[in-house]
């Protein structure tokens, strides 16, 4: 199971179903009604809020975006920077 799969059973049901349909919404590239900003210093990603829940998503060429990470606030900010 990764890292993604098992922080989402630990969620509240409705928050895991809002986080949910942001990374689906995220992986059709519609983000017009999210929360979402570039993460500074780092070229191609951008971070969703839901709630206290970030979504760490990377663009890539051709428009096709793909889910980095997912996690509480400040604690995926420390995931990402090891990963990268």
């Amino acid at each position: 199971m990764d890292r993604i799969s098992k922080f989402l059973r630990v969620l509240t049901r409705p928050l895991r179903d809002r986080v949910d349909e942001a990374m689906m919404q995220i992986l059709a590239g519609d983000v017009q009604r999210l929360d979402v900003y570039p993460l500074v210093g780092w070229s191609g990603y951008f971070r969703c809020r839901v709630g206290n829940v970030r979504i760490v998503y990377r663009k890539y060429p051709g428009g096709r975006c793909g889910i980095v990470e997912v996690g509480f606030r400040k604690d995926v900010y420390r995931r990402v920077k090891r990963s990268a």
